[in-house]
């Protein structure tokens, strides 16, 4: 097997790949968008990395979190942009969620079918941890003694 080396300037480090895999954006923290074109990945740092045919869905997703280290946010959910045909001259991207094998086969075989139009695309949705919810939720305020006997003594209003 031929070993070879590319360097992403973006990203301004080597990564090791053989010719068995392929060149894979992936986007997060950011948004998914809709226009003419179909759908559009955002993100301010997207990541580049390789990946083969033969991946199950759980080593896509550790390969995806190693690569952009999301602290302690886990991948929930990844997304393919799938380049769909629908005239002789014009490609128009839907969405595809990546949820077994099966679905990997399938990004692979569209992407096989239009692999000029550039990398295979994902969106790793993040979820949240439970410290980053909990700290998120509005806090009760504490309320003093004489706060409470206030409330309680003021007239009610439908009354």
């Amino acid at each position: 097997m031929t070993t070879l080396f590319y360097t992403d300037m973006a990203l301004t480090q080597s990564t090791q790949f053989s010719m068995d895999t392929t060149m894979t954006i992936v986007y997060y923290a950011g948004k998914i968008t809709t226009d003419a074109d179909g759908v559009k990945f955002e993100c301010y740092d997207p990541k580049i990395f390789r990946i083969k045919e033969d991946e199950t869905i759980e080593e896509l997703r550790q390969k995806i979190h190693e690569k952009i280290r999301p602290g302690s946010r886990r991948v929930s959910e990844i997304y393919y942009r799938c380049p769909v045909t629908v005239a002789s001259d014009r490609v128009q991207y839907w969405l595809m969620q990546l949820l077994n094998g099966g679905d990997i086969a399938r990004m692979f075989v569209a992407y096989s079918d239009h692999a000029s139009y550039g990398p295979i695309e994902l969106y790793a949705q993040l979820a949240r941890s439970t410290n980053e919810i909990l700290s998120n939720l509005r806090q009760p305020r504490i309320r003093t003694v004489d706060e409470i006997i206030a409330y309680c003594r003021e007239p009610d209003a439908s009354t």
